[in-house]
């Protein structure tokens, strides 16, 4: 997948659960209306996934009504074929707070 756009989606912005995956320039923004218990995700990889690429991924928020914390911007398993580079993480301005890790690997 080259140039994936995906935004403002109340749950996972992008679930990939498909065996040899790739996405090449991924963009996401999180929902302005989210509630502070958000359990989203930008870009998630299937657990059972073995195999999967993904370069130049970005994950943005303009959380413009509530403090949120949301858990992981990118989650993926921790397994030799799942590789995700070039992370780009960013607030874009709103008058909440945001406050997240940037990537879970799912063990």
């Amino acid at each position: 997948m080259y140039g994936l756009f995906v935004e403002h989606t109340l749950s996972d912005m992008t679930l990939w659960e498909g065996e040899d995956g790739a996405t090449y320039f991924y963009q996401s923004e999180l929902p302005y209306d989210a509630e502070e218990a958000f359990r989203g995700c930008g870009y998630r990889v299937g657990e059972a996934v073995q195999r999967h690429r993904a370069t130049g991924v970005g994950v943005y928020a303009y959380f413009r009504d509530h403090d949120v914390t949301v858990p992981f911007a990118i989650q993926a398993p921790d397994r030799e074929g799942v590789s995700i580079q070039r992370l780009d993480l960013q607030r874009s301005g709103g008058c909440a707070g945001l406050t997240w890790n940037h990537m879970q690997p799912i063990t």
